[in-house]
């Protein structure tokens, strides 16, 4: 049993570093989705857009500036090893982290009470995942999420004689109604399966690159795989282009994360990521 004491300062300093970290700079695999896309452009208006968005990356790293203005409400997904005991209240160890992180950042502070919409002023609290895995670890996955993006999320509870290709048609349909809004190009999540709200924290975890296959049969695998390349190709044949301007370069990626559910149902939830699509990730 490894004790892992939240009143360390070296803990607490490290997670608002990450934090800030995640609104100033993409993770490399983010960030060579959208340079690879840029140099394999052949439309000269997409590719001229396409190169804003790498400028302004390179900027953001060097300045240490946001990235994007909406640097998100913060959503946190923490993996607890199970031979990990904790000494303090993890929920107030995060939020007081991200608080300390959008105030030394300067980052725009965008929560608000959802009924009076009077501003918390501190960018708390955060939206906070909590799940168990092995070993003596504790893993922290943060996301800034924007709303343009986060507000095109969808939920379709199919009927369950649906087949992959209904699936990919609902998803190809609600990334072409979501048009220019979420501030493409995208990094979509997809999820399949379980309930309706599990279905959507599995999207979620897709697009932020948290893939599972837990639960998952090879022969889902080979169907998932099937249905991203559809994606990411039907996704830019749509022509939305980047910040929904028209021409290549609408779809940068996609991941899927599928769980079984019940013999009446079939939920898919999608979720969108903008082209920052920002994650970072600390392991205490």
């Amino acid at each position: 049993m490894r004790k892992i004491n939240l009143a360390k300062e070296e803990y607490f300093n490290s997670l608002v570093a990450v934090i800030i970290q995640s609104n100033l700079k993409l993770e490399p695999e983010t960030f060579d989705k959208i340079k690879s896309t840029y140099d394999s452009m052949k439309d000269l208006h997409s590719k001229n857009l396409m190169g804003y968005i790498v400028e302004n990356c390179q900027v953001a790293t060097e300045k240490k500036l946001p990235i994007c203005q909406d640097t998100g409400i913060l959503e946190v997904f923490v993996k607890i090893g199970r031979n990990v005991f904790l000494e303090g209240n993890l929920e107030n160890f995060i939020n007081k982290a991200a608080a300390k992180a959008y105030s030394d950042g300067y980052f725009r502070k965008s929560v608000v009470s959802a009924l009076t919409r009077e501003n918390t002023k501190t960018n708390t609290p955060a939206i906070i995942h909590f799940e168990f895995i092995d070993g003596d670890n504790l893993e922290f996955y943060v996301v800034p999420k924007g709303f343009g993006a986060e507000n095109m999320t969808t939920l379709k509870m199919f009927n369950p004689t649906a087949s992959s290709l209904d699936i990919v048609d609902f998803i190809l349909q609600t990334v072409k109604n979501a048009g220019p809004n979420p501030c493409p190009p995208l990094f979509l999540g997809i999820g399949i399966g379980g309930t309706s709200e599990k279905a959507l924290l599995l999207a979620k975890k897709a697009q932020s690159g948290l893939v599972e296959i837990e639960h998952v049969t090879d022969e889902e695998l080979s169907v998932v795989d099937s249905m991203k390349s559809e994606i990411i190709k039907c996704g830019n044949e749509l022509w939305i282009g980047p910040f929904g301007l028209g021409g290549e370069g609408s779809v940068l990626n996609v991941n899927i994360n599928v769980y079984p559910t019940h013999i009446a149902g079939l939920p898919v939830a999608v979720t969108f990521g903008c082209w920052c699509n920002r994650l970072k990730k600390l392991v205490l």
